[in-house]
Formats: C-alpha cells, structure tokens, sequence
C-alpha cells in the first residue's frame, strides 16, 4: 500500500448552502497536490500554501471538507484545524477512492489594525479583494 494520498484542492471559492439546505463549495479553480499519509496539520498548511502561493503571514487558510456519503444531509463541512482533523481527512481520501473528497480551501486576510485593536482576523470573500485596513498588504498572485 502506498504511503502518498493524492488530494484535489479547490480554492478561490465560498460555501453556501442551497435550497435543499445542503452545503456546496463554489469554485472554479482546483488543483492536485501529493502528500504523506501520515501528513501533519502544520505540514498540510506548509503544502497547501505553497501550491497555491499565498503568504501564511497575511493570510490564514479554512480548509474544510465535506464527508462522501453525507453529501445530501444538512451537515456544516468539517474544517481541518489539527492532526487529528487531518487524519479524519487523508483516511476518508483513503476509504474510498473513486469517491474522494476535496480539500476546499478559504483564504481569510489577516488585518494588522484588527489584530492590534480587537485581537481578530477580519473575512474577505476572495482573496483577491483588498480591503481598507490592510491596503500594504501583498496580494496573492492571481492564478
């Protein structure tokens, strides 16, 4: 058996829930990365943001998944926040593999003002948009 597990990353895109109360990641840009089965959370962001080249200091990635099978039911994405979200991950990549599940991957701008003032991360939509307290901040490359 094979120690690599090959994952679909889609970025660039927002959940929503749709009208049969399910939930959907809405993106139009995917891209494949290979790691280690027994990939680590930190080792998994380290990955992700080099393939999609984002600056880990201005940026925090939400990586969610949904689980295959309960794809029809009104359950919220699992969002891989440590090790042990990340083995639920690769495992379920694992289980089945004509039924894999993407990475989906949210990028949340990180604003110096907020952090200084409120301690928070302030949301954008795509990474792409600036946003008034965090105009010196690098955009990401646009793909």
């Amino acid at each position: 058996m094979s120690s690599l597990v090959r994952i679909v990353v889609s970025f660039d895109g927002d959940w929503k829930k749709t009208d049969q109360d399910n939930w959907r990641f809405t993106s139009l840009k995917a891209k494949g990365l290979i790691v280690q089965k027994e990939i680590t959370y930190d080792e998994l962001v380290k990955k992700v943001s080099e393939l999609l080249q984002v600056n880990c200091g201005s940026y925090k990635m939400d990586m969610k998944f949904i689980v295959p099978g309960m794809v029809s039911m009104p359950i919220a994405p699992i969002e891989i926040q440590n090790d042990d979200d990340v083995r639920f991950f690769i495992s379920e990549n694992l289980s089945n593999v004509d039924n894999r599940t993407p990475l989906c991957v949210t990028l949340v701008r990180i604003s110096p003002d907020s952090i200084q003032e409120y301690g928070e991360i302030e949301f954008v939509g795509k990474y792409g948009e600036k946003s008034p307290s965090s105009e010196d901040m690098a955009r990401p490359p646009s793909r």
